[in-house]
């Protein structure tokens, strides 16, 4: 673990990059008080460049939370280790100083790491102050019992999320949960994000935004700028009569951040965020607030000779040509081209709800796909699949079509899905499931995407994402009874009649 490895030496310098946002101040204040807490250890937490932290709500954030912050020349030679935090050594936003060993925290698109340096670099979190959390409570640091941490974690996540609305990674949330910080303090920095110079970036943004007005859509360019000034132009241009979705993108240093906006019901902002980062960067969020980085080396790598606007605007356009769409109300299924198939006999796990909460309590179940709520009743049960998924369901659903087996079960996932109420902290699934196996047989039609689709399963609904290779599935008995699974999942769970 790289705390451990970083431990070993006596003095740490923990660096953040020049100018440092709230993430970095957060992060770095977390492993200073960590490494602090260890013994016969001389920690300072530094940033260099060309300006001194001038940004209100920042030197707020340092004084009320005393982050012992303090500002060093390109001259100074930290002893021991340097660790550099939201940033990466030798990265255009981060002054190289003089290093006897070296270590990295970060968040970013892996750059150019040094050929000595122990690194821990996670680019599908939303904010480094996720990674410095999920760390502490790997170490067992008691994070619950410094209020000052608490705030600088969530406001870190805060900004760099765009007001969470950005968030990637499900531990994005399970920190967002967990956490308890000053709420009136972070009202005050909100007061004070904006500068002169930063409406004057926003102005300009909005007046040369080049708007679509057949397909409602605009793009739209801001000089270089924090993340939540590009959610504030994206709000602000959703409001326009004439756009529907929005993409608002920056230039900064190595990386090029952009937020994106919809309220086109199918266009979901963090399908779109994905959809443009795929291979150069990350992107994610929510249905209609979400955003993302790419790697501006990836990018030019990819196309050279393509303008960001123009990459932009392309983009759109083959998404939403990528794309079929079906609401099911209204969809015949054409089963004279689909395979028969029935469900295979296939370990899964079941848990009673009410052996976990009382009846009418709202809970909130979280996978790696996203957060749902329901209302526990006298039979609600949950199933559960190997890859990490969950299904709502009941005791009589369980009882008609499952053999019930008691032994645990364990799915083979790379987020365990969790369950909590409003005011207690999370439950781990895996912890409470039961082992079930599909004793009826279920047939369905199936086949194959070639091209992907979008499922709206109601009208009022939000539409679920099938990509090519996945399998669009009718029941037998109900053709209207409509849904998608992943490739993976079905050939695990379905096997063709013969």
């Amino acid at each position: 673990m790289i705390l451990d490895d970083i431990a070993v030496h006596n003095c740490i310098t923990i660096q953040c990059h020049d100018n440092p946002d709230a993430d970095a101040l957060a992060s770095g204040y977390g492993l200073y008080l960590y490494f602090s807490s260890l013994p016969n250890k001389r920690v300072k937490l530094i940033y260099s460049g060309k300006e001194h932290i001038r940004k209100r709500n920042f030197l707020m954030m340092i004084e009320k939370l005393d982050i012992p912050i303090v500002y060093v020349n390109n001259l100074y030679r930290p002893e021991g280790i340097l660790v550099t935090v939201d940033c990466q050594y030798g990265s255009g936003n981060v002054t190289k100083l003089l290093y006897n060993e070296l270590a990295i925290i970060d968040h970013h698109q892996p750059g150019n790491i040094e050929e000595n340096a122990i690194a821990d670099i996670r680019p599908e979190f939303g904010s480094c102050s996720t990674i410095i959390w999920t760390l502490l409570l790997q170490k067992h640091f008691p994070v619950e019992l410094y209020k000052n941490l608490q705030t600088a974690l969530y406001y870190g996540l805060y900004t760099d999320t765009t007001s969470f609305y950005e968030m990637y990674n499900p531990l994005d949330r399970d920190m967002l949960d967990s956490l308890h910080p000053d709420f009136d303090l972070i009202k005050h920095m909100n007061n004070s994000t904006l500068s002169s110079k930063e409406l004057g970036i926003a102005g300009l943004a909005l007046i040369r935004a080049i708007i679509n007005e057949k397909q409602h859509f605009a793009i739209l360019n801001a000089e270089d700028c924090e993340p939540n000034l590009l959610g504030m132009i994206s709000d602000f241009a959703l409001q326009v009569d004439s756009i529907s979705t929005c993409i608002v993108y920056t230039e900064h240093m190595d990386e090029i951040k952009f937020s994106v906006r919809s309220c086109d019901r199918e266009i979901h902002a963090n399908e779109l965020a994905v959809f443009v980062a795929d291979g150069m960067g990350n992107g994610g969020g929510h249905f209609d607030k979400a955003g993302g980085t790419i790697s501006k080396e990836a990018f030019e790598n990819k196309y050279p000779e393509l303008h960001l606007q123009a990459f932009f605007s392309e983009c759109y356009q083959k998404y939403l040509k990528a794309f079929d769409v079906i609401y099911a109300d209204t969809y015949k299924a054409d089963i004279s081209k689909m395979q028969k198939y029935h469900l295979r006999r296939v370990p899964q796990g079941y848990v009673l709800l009410n052996a976990l909460y009382p009846e009418g309590t709202v809970i909130n179940i979280r996978t790696e796909a996203g957060d749902t709520k329901t209302t526990v009743d006298s039979d609600s049960c949950l199933i559960l699949d190997a890859k990490g998924g969950v299904v709502i369901s009941d005791t009589e659903t369980l009882s008609s079509r499952y053999e019930q087996i008691d032994a645990p079960f364990i799915p083979n996932a790379p987020y365990s899905p969790t369950v909590r109420d409003e005011t207690g902290s999370p439950k781990i699934l895996e912890h409470f499931a039961k082992t079930c196996l599909c004793n009826s047989v279920i047939t369905v039609y199936a086949i194959q995407l070639e091209k992907n689709l979008k499922l709206f399963p109601t009208s009022d609904s939000n539409y679920t994402i099938g990509l090519i290779g996945d399998y669009l599935v009718a029941g037998s008995d109900n053709l209207e009874d409509i849904s998608i699974v992943d490739s993976d999942s079905f050939a695990t769970f379905y096997k063709p009649l013969a």
